[in-house]
């Protein structure tokens, strides 16, 4: 599985599908539309769907700053997710989405106070010109992001749990470009352009696990709703710190009028935004040289070391990997090339004050921040 731990800078490509991926749990009679001419940016969807309009409306920017650490939030634990590929799923074009069909089996076995079972997934992207997340993180939004929803299973469908307060859990995750391809999308992009017309075309079973971070025990959390009509708040939000990659081949300008298909920020109005870990990173002059991570503090990956490197023209760098999207105070800094991530002498000198993050294992991307020219 392709994961990250590190947000690309500003100008990254946009993540946008080269063909519309909209999966629904049509079964269950959901349907996700957008009302003709109210679109999904700014769309006055109060108008005619009161809930719209209210106080727990998602999606959300996550301050990371002003997140509450909440030690009782224990990690996800996902039960059925891993198909067998002698389980054929319907991947259905119906002329408005395009439709995977999800067995009942899969669900949220642990994290949540209930057990819910999944009821769609679905995907939120940008355009050429921009990217398309629902959420943002200290106001830096994603190329895309995957939403897994689910309805409690006190209820008897979604239909009649979406109406209460504890009715649906959504899992969601950010997704970027990466170096490698991702398998487990790949698994439903090979096959869209079968149904590129209306009509219908099974899929063989996988891990859908595959398409959620690896980690599932780092996560924000908070109360909202559905981001698209009728916005019932109903919704425990889990947004994980995680992201996850597919390559830049998997991905690609989309000539679709279907783009933009996120619905912008809402307010907070008061509400409290949980942290599954500590979001507050030590200064830089607090971590000490040579540390192990589970040292410095929980936000750290385990297997991270913190240290002071010498780098190129005699710059001194200074890392850690916090292990949460902490890094995005980042974003304007130099993304390290490919081809250097491998060694540390072979870094090109920045300006003083940017910062770069170079690949330091499958799990573990640094981020190195520069100090200044190194003592001589």
């Amino acid at each position: 599985m392709e994961q990250g731990q590190y947000s690309l800078p500003q100008d990254a490509s946009p993540l946008c599908f080269y063909w519309v991926l909209l999966a629904l749990a049509s079964r269950e009679g959901l349907g996700v539309f957008f009302p003709p001419g109210e679109g999904m940016l700014g769309a006055p969807w109060d108008s005619r769907y009161p809930d719209c309009g209210g106080a727990m409306q998602s999606p959300i920017n996550i301050n990371t700053a002003e997140t509450v650490f909440s030690p009782q939030l224990r990690p996800i634990q996902l039960a059925g997710y891993s198909l067998s590929s002698k389980e054929m799923l319907k991947l259905k074009n119906n002329g408005h989405t395009v439709v995977l069909e999800l067995p009942e089996l899969l669900a949220i076995a642990g994290g949540y106070a209930q057990q819910y079972k999944a009821v769609q997934l679905h995907l939120h992207w940008g355009s050429p010109s921009g990217p398309g997340s629902e959420h943002t993180v200290d106001n830096h939004r994603f190329p895309a992001e995957i939403h897994v929803v689910h309805y409690n299973t006190k209820y008897d469908n979604f239909k009649e749990a979406m109406v209460h307060p504890d009715g649906l859990a959504v899992l969601g995750a950010f997704l970027q470009v990466g170096p490698r391809e991702n398998p487990y999308y790949q698994q439903i992009l090979e096959h869209l352009y079968k149904i590129e017309g209306e009509g219908k075309v099974f899929v063989p079973g996988f891990n859908i696990a595959g398409l959620l971070p690896a980690n599932l025990n780092l996560y924000f959390q908070y109360n909202g709703s559905l981001t698209t009509p009728a916005c019932y708040q109903t919704v425990k939000w889990t947004v994980f710190n995680q992201t996850v990659q597919l390559s830049q081949d998997q991905v690609g300008d989309d000539d679709s009028p279907l783009q933009n298909n996120f619905r912008g920020v809402q307010k907070l109005h008061g509400r409290h935004v949980l942290a599954s870990f500590q979001t507050a990173l030590p200064s830089v002059q607090q971590l000490p040289p040579g540390k192990e991570s589970t040292e410095v503090g929980q936000a750290l990956p385990v297997g991270c070391r913190y240290r002071e490197v010498q780098v190129a023209q005699g710059y001194r760098l200074r890392s850690w990997n916090p292990g949460s999207l902490m890094e995005t105070q980042c974003l304007h800094g130099l993304p390290c090339p490919a081809e250097d991530r491998a060694a540390l002498g072979q870094v090109p000198s920045p300006c003083l004050g940017d910062c770069l993050v170079l690949h330091g294992g499958d799990q573990c991307l640094g981020v190195f921040f520069v100090l200044g020219r190194a003592e001589q």
